[in-house]
């Protein structure tokens, strides 16, 4: 298959794909339309190089497929996305203090474990820093090059040795 001929594939089957992505992808994700158009061809043409699909009504079957799961895909990402995001603004909303006090208070605390945090082997200051920042175990793991189990209990021994530094005071 060469360009011309996905030229041909493309204007044949861009009513189907648009009907998918219209069907599928959820309203308030819209906005991700032309991502979804965008990747539905990226991954027929990799695959349509590889075959030797010459039906025009299987192509566009075909392509109805795999728009309508790329609508799938980035409907389960974006809700995702979304439900990272409520949880990061009630978390903010829950910590917002009432008081100048309790700012300062909260602000003398987090000097105070910062200062415990750099007294721990690097292994573990470095993933529970990481997850404070708000990182889940996989990005964690991905971002340090290691094993997601690794992360789990450098975390859960970083965390017990910060308990214990901060109980001997």
């Amino acid at each position: 298959m060469n360009d011309s001929d996905f030229e041909k594939i493309f204007h044949l089957t861009k009513r189907a794909v648009l009907g998918a992505v219209n069907r599928y992808l959820s309203r308030r994700f819209l906005s991700a339309a032309d991502d979804v158009v965008q990747e539905s061809y990226l991954r027929a043409y990799k695959r349509l190089t590889k075959s030797d699909i010459t039906d025009m009504d299987r192509i566009c079957s075909y392509m109805y497929t795999i728009a309508k799961n790329e609508c799938f895909r980035m409907n389960e990402k974006l809700s995702r996305d979304e439900a990272k995001a409520r949880k990061l603004m009630d978390g903010q909303r829950w910590h917002n203090p009432d008081s100048i006090e309790r700012e300062a208070e909260k602000s003398s605390m987090n000097d105070f474990l910062n200062s415990k945090l750099k007294t721990l082997p690097g292994k573990y200051s470095q993933v529970l820093e990481l997850y404070s920042a708000g990182l889940d175990n996989k990005e964690i793991a991905a971002r340090l090059d290691l094993k997601g189990a690794t992360v789990k209990t450098r975390l859960f021994r970083g965390l017990r040795l910060l308990r214990g530094a901060v109980s001997q005071e």
